[in-house]
């Protein structure tokens, strides 16, 4: 059974990316079983000076959370035509990691936003970690077009 986990890039207890992450259950096609990950909230935020001095436990737990599962959907909506903050911090924090948990695994991205090119923006911009966190054999699947309603 392939086990993908959902990476919700809104903080907020009511956001849209939650809403639409919580439901990804019901969706996934049979042989795929989906977990929520930890909220990015616990991580502090990076900084080389800490990593030089250690990892930090929260580290350490949302990386192991992310290692066990074998692909990953990011949901997330767009902020200022870019990503949550939190949500790049978890990246910035996983990228550096070695063995790196998110090097070679699948990844699609569902951006959730009101906005018209709100999608756009966000998918956009998670697209250009591919080449710097998902290295060797990532297969990433966002949609080819955003529908804003």
């Amino acid at each position: 059974m392939t086990k993908t986990g959902i990476l919700e890039g809104s903080l907020r207890k009511a956001s849209l990316s939650r809403a639409i992450g919580g439901n990804a259950a019901r969706l996934a096609p049979e042989g795929v079983s989906v977990v929520t990950l930890p909220a990015t909230d616990t991580l502090p935020h990076f900084n080389q000076d800490v990593l030089d001095a250690g990892l930090p436990d929260a580290v350490v737990a949302y990386a192991a959370a992310v290692a066990d599962v074998d692909a990953l959907l990011v949901v997330t909506p767009e902020y200022n035509w870019s990503m949550p903050g939190t949500l790049k911090n978890a990246i910035d924090w996983l990228s550096r990691l070695s063995p790196n948990p998110l090097d070679g695994m699948p990844v699609a991205i569902w951006s959730v936003s009101p906005g018209l090119l709100a999608c756009w923006a966000a998918r956009g911009c998670m697209r250009g970690f591919d080449m710097f966190c998902f290295r060797r054999g990532c297969r990433s699947w966002p949609s080819r077009r955003c529908r804003s309603r």
